[in-house]
């Protein structure tokens, strides 16, 4: 592999991160994870990255903004990390159903206050979440305010062969369910999101900025985590369930349940993956034992 690593570098002049300290790469902070990270520039790197690994049958997986993601000690896989064209919020303008194209490494911040600036309703769907917006899609992020599919209405992929394909709502071809995508193929990598709004409404900003409230004294956001650890088993809520079997505050090592959320894991600022682990294996068998329900993660580990 890091032959294929030095070649693109070489002959590429793509920016390669050998043995990199993963730690900065997931918000919960890991401690003691490394690997080697790719770095995509421009939509023609990601083309080559993409069609030299699969050539070479080399697994990878994209760091996005690294809100629900944590790393092996030892990865034995490239990361790919795609750098985003930063635009201001000037850049965009604002026309009632009118389609708004982003990289899929922007920032959902940057949209959140597009929506809050100009009233876009259904933008309110991802308010608080930490994440890019390629890996929001890939997830079908969402609050209680709703999901982002809801507003996705064209996506850019880049396939494990290097070419482009191009995914419309209108030809029925972006198809979610809760917390994932039904149309990206393993090795296929998202480079671009077109959004929609669902009209104007001056109230929209008043009702983000009422549920960023509402996280911030709910959920533990100063604090090194990945955001709901579990998904939630159909209407039943994880952090709920957890909550009324007392595991609030349950601690391994450095990690632990927080005490403001329970299907919230933090790190408290030691913790390693193994840790992690070990925590999650426990807090499974608790959940099972005393529910007879598997709980998914929705951490991507």
């Amino acid at each position: 592999m890091k032959d294929i690593l030095s070649r693109l570098r070489d002959e590429h002049k793509i920016e390669i991160l050998f043995n990199e300290d993963l730690t900065l790469y997931s918000r919960l902070r890991l401690k003691g994870s490394r690997g080697d990270v790719i770095v995509a520039k421009s939509e023609e790197d990601l083309k080559i990255i993409v069609k030299a690994l699969s050539e070479k049958d080399i697994e990878y997986k994209i760091i996005g903004a690294g809100s629900n993601q944590i790393y092996p000690e030892v990865s034995q896989i490239p990361y790919l990390k795609i750098s985003s064209h930063q635009q201001t919020t000037n850049d965009i303008r604002i026309n009632e159903r009118e389609e708004y194209e982003f990289d899929a490494a922007t920032p959902l911040f940057f949209l959140t206050k597009l929506a809050i600036d100009h009233g876009l309703k259904g933008w309110e769907s991802f308010t608080g979440i930490p994440a890019s917006l390629g890996g929001a899609v890939f997830m079908n992020a969402g609050t209680e305010l709703g999901e982002i599919s809801q507003i996705v209405s064209e996506v850019k992929i880049i396939t494990k062969n290097g070419q482009e394909k191009i995914l419309k709502k209108s030809r029925g071809e972006l198809p979610f369910s809760y917390r994932k995508n039904l149309f990206v193929c393993k090795g296929d990598v998202i480079s671009k999101v077109k959004l929609i709004h669902l009209g104007i409404c001056e109230n929209v900003g008043d009702k983000i900025k009422k549920y960023q409230h509402k996280r911030s004294t709910t959920q533990p956001l100063d604090k090194y985590t990945c955001g709901c650890a579990y998904k939630n088993f159909n209407t039943l809520s994880a952090g709920k369930l957890i909550d009324l079997t007392g595991l609030k505050g349950f601690i391994i090592n450095d990690i632990q349940i927080s005490h403001l959320h329970a299907n919230f894991i933090e790190n408290k600022e030691k913790g390693t993956y193994s840790d992690f682990c070990q925590f999650v294996k426990i807090v499974r068998e608790e959940l099972l034992l005393q529910y007879g329900i598997k709980f998914e993660l929705e951490i991507q580990v």
